[in-house]
């Protein structure tokens, strides 16, 4: 039985691809760091990644994706500055945080419930929204940490407030030497209501 890594994500607008791509360039000289930066292209916020999964597994979780955004709105995207994980002392990834609806975060709770049941393991964080913008190489460290916390605080990004997602998709995700390709193999479409 063929196996394939992968993820379920909110997908974002190319808008704001666009505009995390004008972000990264601006990252990339504030911090000299061996970062491999994600492509904009690539960029979407993680509901949950299932790692290796099967053809039946992906036949559920479409049949059990689609009742758990049922008459769910689009999601309005809010952003708040970006951070390093897990600290600037050791920084490992390179994000920027989001601020989700309630509700959002109900859902996917529920979708945590739909993969564990099926065999696939629970996460141990609770769900913390965020876009990775990029991950740093070996022991990266930076000389003054309370500086860098400093300045990656004050980084403002101020899309548009109107910015919407509109679409949970399961993907595929193949490693190759350019970086991951991702395949949407299957989208739920959250409809306006009302």
């Amino acid at each position: 039985m063929d196996e394939f890594r992968s993820f379920i994500a909110l997908e974002i607008p190319k808008s704001l691809q666009n505009d995390l791509a004008t972000l990264i360039e601006r990252l990339k000289t504030i911090f000299p760091l061996p970062i491999r930066w994600v492509q904009p292209g690539n960029i979407h916020l993680t509901l949950k990644f299932m790692g290796n999964i099967s053809n039946s597994t992906l036949e559920s979780l479409q049949l059990g994706l689609k009742p758990i955004f049922k008459d769910f709105q689009p999601v309005v995207l809010k952003f708040s500055a970006p951070g390093f994980f897990p600290n600037t002392h050791s920084p490992k990834v390179l994000w920027i945080g989001m601020e989700l609806p309630k509700e959002f975060s109900q859902r996917v709770n529920q979708i945590e419930k739909l993969t564990s049941s099926l065999g696939i393991p629970p996460e141990h964080h609770p769900f913390s929204p965020h876009l990775t913008l990029g991950r740093i190489h070996g022991e990266g460290r930076f000389e003054g940490c309370q500086k860098t916390s400093e300045v990656i605080s004050s980084i403002q990004f101020s899309p548009p407030s109107n910015l919407v997602s509109n679409t949970v998709t399961i993907f595929k995700s193949e490693l190759s030497r350019q970086g991951p390709v991702y395949y949407p193999l299957f989208r739920v479409e959250l409809q306006k209501h009302g």
